[in-house]
């Protein structure tokens, strides 16, 4: 019974962190609903981290990778 209490403590927990998580993320989409600007400080909120490839010289494209800066499910 306790490690069921333990584990069931741990899933309230684990909820309560992603209800936290997605309210940030209300927040931060409430706050530029109405942009009319893209700029580097609304960017630097949303994108944790981008990654880019080098180019393919046959295609001449390259990889991105985004890392968002919100939680998603």
């Amino acid at each position: 019974m306790k490690t069921r209490l333990i584990d069931i403590n741990q899933k309230i927990s684990n909820i309560n962190i992603d209800k936290q998580k997605q309210e940030k993320n209300v927040e931060l989409f409430e706050k530029y609903k109405n942009i009319k600007e893209l700029n580097r400080i609304v960017l630097d909120e949303f994108i944790k981290r981008m990654e880019i490839g080098k180019i393919i010289p046959e295609t001449s494209e390259r990889d991105i990778k985004i890392e968002w800066n919100f939680y998603t499910t």
